[in-house]
Parts: structure tokens; C-alpha cells; sequence
């Protein structure tokens, strides 16, 4: 077959030739185009201008007509076109043509009338090459996908590539396949789309035969990560910042371990993490690797972990710890009286009895708690450890102590301790007692007790001046209550407000290397008649305040072992009032100081504040109110 022809008709005056040739063909839709072209071919000049019609057929069927004038010489363009052909289903297409052109002239004495010719025409076969069906347009990568494959004729074969972003590019499937391929989508394909859930695949068939390459096809489907490729959580750590103690246990205690919690989590095919979210203790923190609180109860606490990766999955995970109760020491009561030795109650005893009830938490029975008993004689400077009790979480029983003098009064101290924190109680065993005491010498004189002190005048009873009083030095008391100091029956010196300021909550670090820092209240609270004035450091002194109680605590933490105290003042740092006998912090625990109270006089103007000794890496604790200061003024 050939993709052109023509037929012709020759008379006198030259010829009429209708001449074709292929324009295109489609392979897939199996058509062809042709372009058609009547020409007249006239060797000399024919002296006409009379309009002659003419006519084409393809396939018996008209398709072109009209008339036109032949006159002149040359040839001569009739008429043209295209027509289009649909091939049969093995590629072939035959087809007959014709014409007919009016003459209908003399020439050279002979009378030419219409031309006519027909014949047949052949097109070139169509090979088809094969458009493939694909089962789904989308698919999960990793699943199987068929490939149908209808080719146009039994001894096509194909070969399958695919095309997968810019990096896989025309990579072999399979060849020689026939009529159908069942493809396993490569799981690899999610490594190149690790922002994303989907991706484009191009899918190119090649059909060929023992001739050579009939041709190419590609389709594209969508490539999908299947819901079940999420990033995987390998290891939730959870570990105890906040006690050296609770951690060295192996459990967690209730307001003294502090919960850090640290994901090891990775994505999966070419994802990464890109958002951590830790929920735990009504905390929620976008931080891994972090503290999320001090855990403030016992029992079970719930930590949920959620990871997301670059992708949008996400991996979840929970873990539970268990908490052991704890609650500080507590000393419920505790008293004390001298007697003899069989703790029988005598005003001359040389023992001292102490009445202690007192506890602590088991923490599992990790916990040991244990009381120490203090004295310091009246004309001592020292505390002497007497008497170290074991509490074993419940005591309640008497204690003991031997060898008190009795003309001498003791200071008496209790310190109740745990691993974590120590609570402290103190009271007076008083010396004996007498109506008048006189010491060796007559350097001293005592009313209602035994004489102690040297040059003094030391009362145990009330003092009634019915005839008023005059003191030419200043007054210093060691504890005061309003109403306690009478004149004429009535009190000279009354309680006119209480203030208590505290950190409420916040923490803060010295930041200043062996500087006193004042406590920078944050949280205060009236009691009575806001008299007291307020500012950020302290306690601000009115007119018409002659005297002042103050007492206070503080809550210590140190990176680092070294001196520290802490201590109340009147306006500047030199000016002390009271320190914490506790001076001595060891571990990066916080340990409470407290600060005795005491009594000072004041005048308008003057500022009392709660301030520090320490390092720059060490923390004052406001949690739970543990740092504050109360101010009672008297007027």
C-alpha cells in the first residue's frame, strides 16, 4: 500500500488528474487524513470562459463540487481538500475515488465533452500500540496494582517503566508481558515524599513486536502512604530532677520529685519529628527533654506523650508512675516540765521531761525519721545534743533528759527530720523556783524563780506599777504579746495590724556572687486594720508604730555546698534584727530556715526586710508559701 496517488484522464488539449497523499493518522483513534487536489493540465491555451462544472467522489459519495472556468493554459488548481478515513480493526484502509470535469469545447476540430476516471486508493496500515487500564487510579504505596493490557494484536509485547518525581525516572517494571502485569508498588516510593502524604506515578507501556517499536503510552495514577505509616515512639524516659533522695529510692514522693520526662521518637520512610507534645500533671509542654512540675500528690500520675512527624502523623503513648504519700514532719505537741526520776512533776527535779507526739511519712518504709533533743544552759552559748529519738512514723511517748541543774533554766529544741526536710520546736524548762533568788556574790536578784543572770533584776512573775514606770535605757523583749505590759491596770503598747507577705509561688535565683539579695515579695495579706504599709522588699513602718514582732521563714536551694543564711533586717543588711541558726546548706534540695521572732522598737519611716547570703546559682523557693515574713505592729 501507499499513502499517495492519483488517477488521470488525457484528452487533446492536456489531462485532468485528481492526485491525493496522507496528511496524518492517528494510531490510536485508527484514522487517516488525506489531501485531495483536481488539477487541469492544458498545453496550449483554451479560449473559454463559460463556467464548467465539476464533480469529486470518495467512496461513491460526493464530496466536493461546482464549477469553474477552464479557460487559459498550464495547469490549474480545480478544487481541493481533506477527507478522513477510519481504518478496520486489523490497521487497513482502502478506498475508491472519481471524478468528473465539463469540457465542452473543439479542439483541433474535434468536439471534447466530460472527463471521468475512478480507481482505488490505499492508505498505510495503522498499528496500534496498546493504551493500558489500570485497576485504581489511586493506591496505597505497597499494595499491588494490575496493569491490563488489550493490545491490538496477539503477538504485541510490552515493556513497563515508571516515573516516580525527579528522582526515579523510566526505572524497568517487567517486559515481554502480555496481556495483563500485576505491579507491587515499592515501599521506597515514600522515601521521596517525606513532607507529604501522596505522590504522582507515570507509568509508560512500550508495545513492540518482532518488527521494532509500535509505540508508547502513559498513564499516571496517584501513590498514596498508606494510614498505617506513622512515626514510632522507641522510649519515653522518665527520671526525678527534683530529689537526689526520692531518685536514689527508685520511687516517686509526693511534692519532692520533680518529673522530667525525655521522648526518643523517630519517622518512618524519610520523615521526621517535627512536634513533641508532653502532658502530664495539668501541664502541657511542646519542649522534650524537660521538666514538666514538681509531682504536688501521690497516687497514680498519667503521662501522655504525642509525637508528629513531617508528614502530619502523629504516635501516641502513656505511661503511669505511682506516687508515695509525703508530708513534712510534724511535731504535734510538745512539752516539757522538770521532775525526778521517775518522771514525777518537782519545782527542783533534775530531769527533764519531755512529752513529744510526733510524725513523719513512710515513703514505703524508705523514709527514717528521727527527733534530736537540744539544751543550752542559761549561761551557755552552744547547743549540746542530749538525746536522738528513732520516730519510726509515729511517736508518742516521754523523753528523758538527766542532769539539769536546777537553779539554771534551758533552752530546749526539737528537730524532727526526714530525708527531705526538718521541723523544729522550742520551749524553756525553767530553773527552780523561789519567791526571792539571790546569786553567789549578790550580783543578781530573781523574783519567782531561781537568780540566773549577773546585774540583773530577773522577774518570772507579772510586773503591776500601780505608781507608773521609768526606764532610762531601751526595752528588749524576747517574746510579746499586746496587753502583756501593763501600766496603771491598763495596756500601754497595743497590736494594730499583722501583715504576712510571701513569694506566692515564685522562685528565684541570687544571680549576684556572695551578695545579700532582699526577698522580692510578690503576694501579701492584711489581717486587721491595714495600717502597715506594703512595698516589693518589705514591710514600710507609719507614723505612730512604736514596736514591732517580726518573724519569718525561708526556703534555701544550693547547686553547690557552702555558708548561706538568712535573716531579718531594719533598713539595710548590717542592721539585723534576727537570723536563721541553720547555716549550713549541703545539697541543691531546698531546706527550710526559720528565723526566731523578735522585738524591736521603730520609728516612722524605718523598713523591715527579709533578705539572703549566698551565691549566684542559689534559688529561694515560694512554692507552697514556703518563704514569708509577718510583721505585727504595736502602737
Amino acid at each position: 500500500m501507499a499513502g499517495s496517488g492519483y488517477i488521470t484522464k488525457a484528452a487533446a488539449f492536456g489531462n485532468v488528474t485528481l492526485s491525493w497523499y496522507t496528511v496524518s493518522q492517528n494510531v490510536y483513534a485508527k484514522t487517516s487524513v488525506i489531501a485531495y487536489e483536481l488539477t487541469i493540465y492544458r498545453s496550449s491555451n483554451i479560449s473559454s470562459s463559460t463556467a464548467k462544472v465539476y464533480s469529486i467522489s470518495i467512496d461513491g459519495a460526493v464530496v466536493k463540487s461546482g464549477s469553474v472556468s477552464i479557460g487559459g493554459s498550464g495547469t490549474m488548481t480545480i478544487a481541493e481538500g481533506t477527507h478522513t478515513f477510519t481504518h478496520d480493526a486489523n490497521g487497513w484502509r482502502n478506498f475508491e475515488l472519481a471524478f468528473s470535469q465539463e469540457i465542452d469545447i473543439t479542439w483541433s476540430g474535434k468536439w471534447i465533452g466530460t472527463l471521468t476516471a475512478d480507481g482505488m486508493g490505499g492508505l498505510n496500515r495503522i498499528s496500534t500500540p496498546t493504551i493500558p487500564k489500570l485497576s485504581s487510579s489511586s493506591v496505597a504505596i505497597g499494595s499491588k496494582l494490575t496493569i491490563t493490557l488489550d493490545r491490538d494484536r496477539e503477538t504485541y509485547l510490552h515493556k513497563l517503566t515508571y516515573s516516580w518525581g525527579s528522582q526515579l525516572v523510566n526505572v524497568e517494571i517487567a517486559s515481554g508481558v502480555g496481556t495483563s502485569y500485576t505491579w507491587t508498588i515499592p515501599n521506597n516510593f515514600m522515601n521521596y515524599i517525606p513532607n507529604g502524604t501522596s505522590g504522582t506515578c507515570f507509568l509508560t507501556v512500550t508495545t513492540y513486536d518482532s518488527g521494532g517499536t509500535i509505540g508508547t503510552y502513559t498513564i499516571s495514577f496517584t501513590g498514596t502512604v498508606p494510614a498505617s505509616i506513622k512515626p514510632s515512639i522507641n522510649a519515653v524516659t522518665l527520671s526525678d530532677t527534683g530529689s537526689n533522695v526520692a531518685s536514689g529510692w527508685g520511687v516517686w514522693v509526693q511534692n519532692k520529685s520533680k518529673l522530667h520526662v525525655k521522648v526518643d521518637a523517630s519517622g518512618i520512610y524519610g520523615s521526621r519529628i517535627v512536634s513533641y507534645n508532653i502532658s502530664a500533671l495539668g501541664v502541657s509542654t511542646a519542649t522534650n527533654d524537660s521538666d514538666i512540675a514538681v509531682i504536688p500528690s501521690s497516687g497514680s500520675v498519667k503521662v501522655n506523650v504525642t509525637v508528629t512527624d513531617s508528614r502530619g502523623r502523629t504516635a501516641t503513648a502513656e505511661h503511669t508512675i505511682n506516687v508515695e504519700a509525703y508530708n513534712e514532719p510534724t511535731i504535734e505537741t510538745a512539752t516539757i516540765e522538770r521532775t525526778n526520776s521517775s518522771a514525777t512533776p518537782i519545782d527542783n527535779g533534775t530531769y527533764a521531761k519531755i512529752t513529744l507526739k510526733a510524725s513523719g511519712a513512710s515513703v514505703s518504709g524508705k523514709n527514717t525519721v528521727s527527733a534530736k533533743v537540744y539544751h543550752m544552759r542559761s549561761d551557755a552559748t552552744s547547743w549540746t545534743l542530749a538525746r536522738t529519738v528513732a520516730v519510726a512514723y509515729s511517736y508518742d511517748d516521754i523523753i528523758m533528759i538527766a542532769n539539769m541543774i536546777a537553779s539554771r533554766s534551758y533552752a530546749y529544741k526539737i528537730e524532727l527530720s526526714d530525708a527531705f526536710s526538718t521541723t523544729t520546736a522550742e520551749m524553756t524548762l525553767r530553773a527552780e523556783g523561789a519567791i526571792i533568788g539571790w546569786m553567789p556574790g549578790g550580783i543578781g536578784i530573781s523574783f519567782g524563780k531561781a537568780a540566773e543572770e549577773p546585774y540583773t533584776a530577773d522577774f518570772d512573775w507579772m510586773i503591776h506599777g500601780r505608781k507608773g514606770a521609768q526606764f532610762d535605757d531601751a526595752v528588749t523583749a524576747t517574746t510579746f504579746e499586746a496587753g502583756e505590759f501593763k501600766l496603771n491596770g491598763r495596756p500601754t503598747l497595743q497590736c494594730v495590724d499583722i501583715v504576712t507577705l510571701t513569694l506566692g509561688g515564685t522562685n528565684f535565683q541570687l544571680g549576684t556572687n556572695n551578695t545579700y539579695m532582699k526577698i522580692p515579695f510578690t503576694k501579701y495579706a492584711y489581717n486587721l486594720t491595714n495600717v502597715l504599709t506594703i512595698s516589693s522588699n518589705g514591710v514600710l513602718i507609719p507614723a505612730g508604730i512604736r514596736a514591732v514582732k517580726v518573724s519569718a521563714q525561708i526556703c534555701l536551694g544550693a547547686a553547690t555546698a557552702g555558708v548561706r543564711y538568712a535573716q531579718i533586717a531594719k533598713n539595710s543588711w548590717v542592721d539585723a534584727v534576727a537570723r536563721s541558726q541553720k547555716h549550713h546548706v549541703s545539697t541543691a534540695s531546698p531546706e527550710t530556715h526559720a528565723i526566731p521572732s523578735a522585738l524591736l522598737t521603730v520609728n516612722e519611716g524605718d523598713i523591715i526586710i527579709l533578705g539572703v547570703y549566698g551565691n549566684a546559682s542559689d534559688w529561694v523557693y515560694g512554692n507552697h508559701n514556703q518563704t514569708y515574713l509577718m510583721v505585727e505592729a504595736y502602737a
